[in-house]
């Protein structure tokens, strides 16, 4: 009978002791993709910063040449023509 109990005594702590080895592994695999995800979350904040910065420059653009082809439209028609399919609007 002692016997009996010293080895399931055994089996238990092996049980727990390979839980717990198991459940070590699984930790160090969710801080492994936690840096991950902040590694990834700086690169997308760098990332839009610069899509912010693209965007702020492409509507300057937008209103550079927006003036300018008000200004040609002046110079040829002598007033600002807004053109939009089917109709013409003149302003």
């Amino acid at each position: 009978m002692s016997l009996y109990l010293l080895l399931d005594n055994f089996e238990v702590t092996f049980l727990i002791f390979s839980n717990l080895i198991r459940l070590k592994d699984r930790i160090d695999e969710l801080h492994v993709e936690i840096d991950q995800a902040k590694d990834d979350f700086k690169l997308l904040h760098k990332e839009r910063g610069v899509l912010l910065k693209e965007c702020e420059h492409q509507k300057e653009e937008i209103q550079i040449w927006s003036e300018r082809c008000t200004n040609l439209q002046i110079l040829k028609f002598g007033r600002c023509v807004l053109i939009s399919l089917p109709f013409f609007v003149i302003c």
